[in-house]
């Protein structure tokens, strides 16, 4: 994920947008695999509660490519169906500097995803909803030192 923050010297909040690459890969029974691939669009508020602890909110809406693998399990033929994924989804995330540059973030939220996809004569429609979660080491480049207030 990459954002841009529209802040001002002094500022504890800014709003930010961005975007985002997201690869999954999943495993069902039977050898069936699922992999997806997105790119996003993300926005958000982040507001900075002191030199050291950030929280945001940020929204975002995704379109990207799945494949699906369904084998026959011995009594039919294997299925590869391919086609368009869509999300959107919204995280609450809060950050811990350990430095300028490096952090620690954790975030949480729900995520909805919808995914057509054809091929070998199928058509297959697949509705996800869930809770999502994020924790990580992050990376702030360059920019410049924090605002004196």
């Amino acid at each position: 994920r990459a954002v841009y923050a529209f802040s001002s010297p002094g500022s504890s909040g800014a709003f930010f947008v961005g975007g985002a690459l997201a690869l999954g890969g999943y495993r069902f029974e039977d050898s069936g695999t699922y992999q997806v691939a997105m790119a996003r669009a993300v926005a958000g508020y982040a507001y900075s509660i002191d030199d050291q602890w950030t929280v945001e909110v940020s929204p975002w809406v995704g379109l990207g490519y799945g494949r699906m693998h369904i084998p026959g399990g011995g009594v039919g033929d294997d299925h590869d169906v391919r086609g368009k994924v869509f999300d959107f989804g919204a995280n609450v995330g809060v950050t811990y500097s350990l430095s300028h540059s490096w952090l620690i973030g954790a975030r949480v939220g729900w995520q909805v995803v919808d995914a057509n996809l054809e091929g070998d004569g199928l058509t297959l429609a697949l509705t996800q909803s869930g809770p999502t979660a994020f924790l990580g080491v992050v990376y702030r480049f360059g920019g410049t030192p924090p605002s004196i207030r």
